[in-house]
């Protein structure tokens, strides 16, 4: 299983390079004028006197090569991308809970109370259109004679979809332009579209 992961990914990596080199030899073919008088063949110089097969063959290649990195990027099972939006929904959902709740517990008990970082939190439902998150907060108190007391606080925060609208619109945009995912496996396919742009 090792092996076939290793496979396809090296699969992957060389038809999005082909696929690219194509894209912009074809890009630049129409839009430049760029010429091809000839191409080397094993080691022998084959002339191209008709632009019409050249561009032909530029078509056909930038098809196969297209075909080809996408069949690889479908065999590719986790691109990383569910896991990553995941993990930064959790991020964002934990933030947006614990800030709700020091403002709810400073409104309600005062502001002598100093918040520390978030321990044992949970996630019991993360649908897509409800999420929960449980987590304790140590607390502490500091009384006019300067005393202070250490306790912590278990909260429960739910979310409803229009609360999670805007969270997942941030973790989206996260994993997109913070990680990989989106310029290894979608900008490829962007790329690929620009010989299908009208001559400027």
């Amino acid at each position: 299983m090792a092996d076939d992961a290793d496979y396809i990914r090296r699969g992957f990596v060389a038809e999005r390079r082909s696929l690219l080199v194509v894209s912009f030899i074809l890009f630049f073919y129409r839009q430049a004028g760029l010429r091809i008088d000839e191409i080397n063949v094993f080691g022998n110089k084959v002339s191209l006197d008709s632009p019409w097969w050249t561009a032909f063959a530029l078509w056909v290649l930038w098809v196969y090569f297209l075909l080809r990195f996408y069949q690889y990027f479908r065999s590719i099972s986790d691109k990383g991308f569910w896991t990553a939006y995941e993990e930064q929904m959790k991020k964002l959902v934990t933030r947006s809970a614990l800030k709700q709740f020091k403002k709810d517990f400073s409104t309600e008990k005062g502001s002598k109370y100093e918040f520390y970082e978030i321990r044992d939190h949970s996630f019991p439902m993360t649908h897509p259109k409800y999420w929960t998150v449980k987590f304790e907060v140590p607390i502490t108190q500091k009384d006019e004679t300067g005393t202070i007391t250490a306790f912590s606080q278990r909260h429960e925060e739910d979310f409803t979809s229009t609360e999670l609208l805007w969270i997942k619109m941030r973790a989206a945009m996260h994993v997109l332009a913070s990680t990989h995912v989106a310029t290894e496996y979608f900008l490829p396919f962007l790329l690929a579209l620009l010989p299908l742009l009208p001559k400027l």
